[in-house]
């Protein structure tokens, strides 16, 4: 039976707190071989698995292949190795990884730093502005600062900063000239009575022009205000820890502007924001409790051996791990990856527990007592009488100036690996069993960025348990919509391939030597750096995407200049597209040739707006331009530059749309123009640069004419006057007499001639 007969089987309604979808799932045949391609064959974006890159033995504890940073300069994706200690340089040559060096950081460290023990190496980051990469690394002890170690591209140290404790992400801020730190501050050996072994958590801003470290803590925030904002803490015999120590800065993203970085605190489910400008945290907003009463954020709690989402009367913290953040409308918007996260420190403080271990809870909840949950006992600011549940298994957009959420994915992450995976619904990530993460924080999405693609933005959320990467648009914030999932997991072993991508980052499609963007994947538990293309309407790098950006920003009649102009292709048939039908001039220049043309005049974009080629031996100059109504197009050829007019009756050829011409400079100084319409009726116009009247026309040309009853009077003075009207730069080919000659493909060209030399 296939996959999609059982979810159609699985459609069926359940008992339990609210009617449900119901997938039966099969214990059977759970290991299956990778899928190299991403689920939705037509969908806006499709992912294709490219090249994996081994660079350690899998672990069941993950840590293996970490974080990973790409530098577009260099080509290289740099890889924290928690396995060896070592960072990883990968070289990526068309989608294709390949292991370039592996640099001992720890090895550097000792030989450049004194007093200072190597713990490890937790994130990297690339600063391409000013070609240097920077690492986190933690002190082996749990309760001293770190170090934020900068180095060239190649792995060679530079110089070195000192963090917060327990440095746990890193990256650059303001063009390169910030290095900023999340630092956790874990009490990693429990409580004391008075909690003074717990470190304090902040965030580090390295100003490297000057050189100056800032320490961003909590100090100034109380406990009981934070309560208030919907933010977690942690309790200790019923007292609440301080917020300056309870508080473990996780995450971080740079706003759009430079100006503000945002901080996930996963355990307190809050977001706080760091002023770059001031080096101060301003503000900590919780997130507030996910109603799992609402069918739309129905989940499945029961492990039963089928996907049947229900709703509960209960509650989850949403509790983000890592965060994105881009740029809609003018305003800032968060993307956050809802894993959850509970706390364990020494013996004696836990703040997981099962609801059947809670009096007040386990007569209500019986179908559900093995459900993990916030202990209240040790848990400020949650509700006694509900269970409340790690993670939001979603991810969610934020309204970066109040915190607020805009969207939420619900449940969509476990419908659609129940959709897509129904024999890997839940499993972990360290074992594949039929729903062994049901009771607990289901697929934990845990890893997300986003990358503008095309003219959309899309948001990558990496999917920790059960394997693999939901893509979403989210291009309007409050719309977001479901794109597609790639799951390239190896489920024939418990620990193979692509399992748990921990860090993820797009190569834009204008850094991609396949012109394409690619995804890369640091998975943790694997040990494996994986690489997937991307394709899909509007994803190829479009070198003239910053003209078309204007065009569609521009005022009515402004005048856009294009300067990305390449030979052989001067217009894009994309700037045509974005300019058709606006009230906006186009022009351009390229070496010789100068255009102008008005977006209502564009007939179609199939066919570029000018192609042009000047082939310096033959002096051929073509020209193709039909996208324009006749007349609307204005071409100056500049001679000294282009035709060299300077020998005396030497002929220099064209062709316009396939027909042939000639341009000659005659004795007297005249330039005489030849245009073919066949070979037995020549047009022929001779112009002489001077200051007197410019309509010298040819009496063959005339005659000829008149031969093909083409011109009467009335039209011969019409055309006269209309040149007379024109500068005494000069014009070869009037429109209203070159659309009577080409017809509908016509356009017309001014001629601009500047001093010739005989």
């Amino acid at each position: 039976m296939n996959k999609m007969k059982k979810i159609i089987l699985g459609m069926l309604l359940s008992g339990g707190a609210a009617s449900s979808l119901v997938t039966p799932l099969y214990a059977e045949n759970l290991n299956v071989k990778q899928n190299l391609q991403s689920f939705v064959e037509d969908a806006q974006l499709t992912l294709k698995r490219e090249s994996t890159l081994k660079l350690g033995e899998a672990n069941k504890d993950g840590g293996v292949a970490e974080i990973v940073s790409y530098s577009s300069k260099k080509g290289y994706a740099y890889v924290v190795n928690g396995q060896s200690g070592k960072l990883d340089i990968a070289k990526v040559k068309n989608g294709k990884l390949e292991l370039y060096k592996s640099v001992d950081v720890k090895t550097i460290l000792e030989a450049k730093l004194e007093n200072f023990a190597y713990g490890d190496m937790t994130s990297v980051s690339v600063d391409d502005i000013n070609g240097r990469i920077a690492v986190a690394i933690q002190e082996e002890a749990y309760n001293k600062n770190g170090k934020l170690v900068v180095l060239d591209y190649e792995g060679n140290y530079i110089t070195s900063y000192e963090a917060g404790v327990q440095p746990d992400m890193i990256t650059f801020a303001d063009n390169g000239n910030l290095i900023l730190s999340a630092n956790e501050g874990e009490p990693r050996e429990g409580y004391k009575d008075d909690m003074s072994n717990d470190p304090k958590g902040s965030v580090t801003i390295v100003d490297t022009k000057t050189n100056t470290v800032t320490h961003a803590g909590f100090d100034n925030f109380t406990a009981e205000e934070l309560l208030q904002n919907q933010v977690l803490l942690g309790k200790v015999k019923n007292k609440t820890i301080s917020p300056s120590t309870d508080l473990e800065p996780e995450y971080i993203s740079v706003s759009p502007a430079q100006d503000k970085a945002y901080i996930t605190l996963q355990e307190a489910n809050a977001i706080a924001e760091l002023d770059l400008h001031t080096k101060t945290i301003t503000k900590v907003k919780g997130l507030g409790l996910k109603d799992l009463s609402k069918e739309e954020n129905a989940i499945d709690l029961q492990e039963d051996g089928q996907y049947g989402p229900k709703t509960y009367d209960a509650l989850a913290a949403y509790m983000p791990d890592a965060i994105s953040s881009y740029e809609y409308n003018g305003k800032t918007y968060l993307v956050i990856a809802n894993e959850g996260d509970a706390r364990e420190w020494g013996d004696d403080y836990c703040n997981e527990v099962r609801i059947k271990k809670k009096d007040n809870l386990k007569d209500v909840y019986k179908d559900i007592e093995d459900a993990r949950i916030l202990d209240s006992d040790v848990t400020a600011g949650i509700p006694s009488d509900k269970p409340v549940l790690f993670g939001g298994r979603s991810f969610a957009i934020l309204d970066a100036e109040n915190m607020s959420i805009v969207y939420d994915s619900n449940n969509d992450f476990e419908e659609n690996t129940a959709r897509f995976l129904p024999e890997q619904f839940n499993v972990s990530n360290d074992k594949i069993e039929l729903e062994n993460r049901t009771m607990k924080k289901g697929p934990e999405p845990e890893s997300v960025t986003t990358a503008q693609i095309g003219k959309e933005m899309y948001a990558f959320i990496g999917i920790e348990r059960t394997g693999g990467v939901m893509v979403y648009n989210v291009t309007n914030p409050k719309e977001a919509k479901f794109v597609n999932y790639m799951n390239s997991r190896d489920f024939s072993t418990d620990l193979g391939e692509d399992n748990s991508p921990e860090g993820l980052t797009i190569i834009p499609a204008k850094d991609s030597d396949t012109k394409k963007p690619i995804l890369l994947a640091a998975c943790e538990v694997s040990g494996n750096l994986v690489s997937y293309s991307i394709d899909g309407k509007d994803v190829a790098y479009n070198p003239y995407q910053d003209v078309i950006d204007k065009i569609e920003n521009a005022k009515a009649g402004e005048t856009i200049d294009v300067n990305e102009l390449k030979e052989g292709h001067i217009l894009d048939a994309s700037i045509l597209e974005a300019a058709k039908g606006k009230d906006v001039n186009i022009h351009a220049v390229y070496k010789d040739i100068e255009i102008m043309f008005h977006g209502k005049d564009i007939l179609n974009t199939k066919d570029f707006a000018l192609d042009y080629d000047l082939n310096t031996e033959k002096e051929n100059v073509t020209f193709a331009f039909q996208n324009v109504l006749p007349g609307k197009i204005s071409v100056k050829l500049y001679t000294e530059n282009v035709f060299q007019l300077t020998e005396v009756n030497k002929e220099v050829l064209f062709t316009n749309n396939g027909v042939a011409g000639s341009l000659k400079l005659l004795e007297n100084g005249k330039v005489e123009i030849s245009f073919t319409a066949d070979e037995k009726k020549p047009i022929v116009i001779s112009y002489e640069n001077t200051q007197q009247d410019n309509t010298n026309v040819s009496e063959d040309n005339t005659q000829q004419d008149k031969d093909n009853g083409n011109v009467v009077d009335d039209k011969k003075e019409e055309d006269k006057q209309s040149v007379e009207e024109t500068p005494k730069t000069g014009v070869l080919f009037h429109p209203a007499a070159w659309s009577s000659f080409m017809g509908a493909a016509a356009a017309a060209m001014l001629y601009t001639r500047k001093k010739l030399k005989k």
